[in-house]
């Protein structure tokens, strides 16, 4: 029997976990208790432990990026049944947001995407996407998103931001092209 002296109570050796540092071997408290004061820590500390492990994170990923890659690649090639049946419901699940990272990145080619568009206005931006795509589904007729003024135009070109942007038909969209009418 040992004293844990953390609570004061005298428990079997099977409730102390080994420690060479000790004389006995066993730590001093016991696994409640060490269990209960490492809840306690986390609950504390876990904003900066969520932290420190993104930080290990990406520094292990940065040592073994080829090794990772070669790994990923092997697992693809060996388990291709796997790997399209994965794919096609992340694409699924995220088809709807992809359309707006595709505009995006069109859009940012194009040199129409400003420096200071942040995670906020991204999302507002994949609402109109979002809209569009909910449009046509529910109503059968092609819905697109539109930019009132053009990214592209002789006269006069604008931005891909929320306040350019709008939900129209195909046929308005295509008939309007890239002209700009106040």
């Amino acid at each position: 029997m040992k004293c844990c002296t953390k609570c004061n109570t005298e428990k079997p050796y099977e409730m102390f976990t080994k420690e060479k540092s000790t004389k006995d071997g066993f730590s001093r408290w016991c696994r409640s208790c060490k269990k209960e004061h490492k809840d306690n820590w986390y609950q504390s500390n876990a904003e900066s432990e969520r932290e420190k492990a993104k930080e290990r994170h990406v520094e292990n990923y940065d040592k073994n990026k080829e090794r990772i890659k070669k790994r990923v690649i092997e697992w693809q090639r060996n388990n291709k049944e796997k790997y399209a049946a994965k794919s096609k419901r992340s694409y699924e699940k995220n088809k709807l947001s992809l359309f707006a990272y595709q505009a995006l990145a069109r859009a940012a080619r194009r040199k129409a995407v400003p420096k200071w568009i942040d995670e906020e206005i991204k999302k507002q931006i994949q609402d109109f996407y979002i809209e569009a795509r909910l449009k046509t589904r529910d109503s059968g007729i092609k819905y697109e998103v539109d930019h009132i003024i053009p990214l592209v135009n002789n006269e006069v070109c604008g931005l891909h931001v929320p306040w350019n942007l709008r939900v129209i038909t195909q046929f308005e969209n295509r008939s309007k092209r890239n002209i700009f009418k106040e």
